[in-house]
């Protein structure tokens, strides 16, 4: 998307249609870059918590069953 940001959307060349093919493919990229780095940014959360919980989850499981008695 970033090396054809600035070419027109759909490859539009028609004679009075590059301008505003050329602003719709920015508007339209820029669009599904943004929407694709929050779904990157939430998923990398989401998998760090979950690491985090997979190393955990022996610790707490001693923790319960051992101390807590």
């Amino acid at each position: 998307m970033i090396k054809t940001f600035f070419r027109p959307w759909k490859n539009e060349y028609r004679e009075g249609l590059v301008g505003f093919s050329i602003f719709m493919g920015i508007v339209f990229k820029s669009l599904f870059i943004t929407a694709d780095l929050v779904i990157l940014l939430f998923l990398l959360i989401a998998e760090a918590i979950l690491f985090l919980w997979f190393l955990a989850f022996p610790a707490v499981v001693i923790y319960l069953f051992f101390i807590k008695l």
